[in-house]
């Protein structure tokens, strides 16, 4: 019933929708409430894997954050997980030159961000942005770890836990056979954090064609 209650009904309506979807897990925190001009600023954690399709949670998350800290702080924090091959397959510098592409990646990606080139209305927000790179066996047990106890930035040092992440139903790892992406899915499944999900806007402008038509018709029926 958990799994039905959680999973079923929040892949559904997310597999659906073109709006962004804020899932609150029952007895995790709670974001309505939290008292403005905290110490630490409301936080949305962004994973980012270098595809377009994961961009598209950028938006909707500083909005987000604008919206509930108001008129306190409010903060974005990008993220890149490494999953490195077997270290007995790999060498010192190929470890290097593989985080070292990736931090360049996310230091381009928040300083493009910050000009208005990608995801432009964030740079009127005026949200503190941060970002760091981290090794992990798994990428949904990377962002839930980061999310859920923090870790040090290139540019500011160590951050406390965030307060929500976003993620989008496909860009995280590639396109999946499902309409909700696998590490997205696990995230939700795995994490208390309350998870916005976004649909890329290509997935959007498709509209329900295809596998969504006969979902939705089997539903009517």
């Amino acid at each position: 019933m958990k799994r039905w209650v959680l999973g079923g009904v929040a892949e559904q309506v997310a597999h659906h929708t073109p709006v962004p979807v804020l899932v609150l897990r029952e007895g995790g925190p709670a974001l309505v409430g939290a008292p403005p001009h905290a110490e630490s600023p409301l936080r949305a954690l962004i994973p980012l894997d270098g595809s377009v399709g994961a961009k598209a949670a950028i938006s909707p998350a500083a909005q987000l954050v604008v919206a509930l800290s108001s008129p306190g702080p409010g903060a974005l924090h990008f993220t890149r997980v490494v999953v490195l091959p077997d270290v007995e397959q790999i060498s010192q510098s190929e470890r290097e030159a593989i985080m070292r592409k990736a931090k360049q990646y996310l230091s381009a990606t928040v300083e493009q961000i910050r000009k208005g080139l990608v995801a432009s209305p964030v740079a009127e927000l005026k949200l503190a942005m941060t970002w760091s790179v981290t090794i992990d066996d798994d990428i949904a047990s990377g962002i839930i770890r980061i999310a859920e106890d923090g870790q040090d930035t290139e540019e500011t040092g160590a951050f406390d836990r965030s307060d929500l992440i976003a993620m989008p139903t496909h860009g995280y790892g590639g396109l999946q056979r499902r309409a909700i992406g696998s590490v997205t899915e696990r995230v939700l499944h795995a994490t208390r954090l309350p998870l916005l999900i976004v649909r890329p806007s290509d997935v959007q402008e498709k509209g329900y064609q295809t596998q969504d038509k006969t979902t939705i018709t089997k539903v009517q029926a």
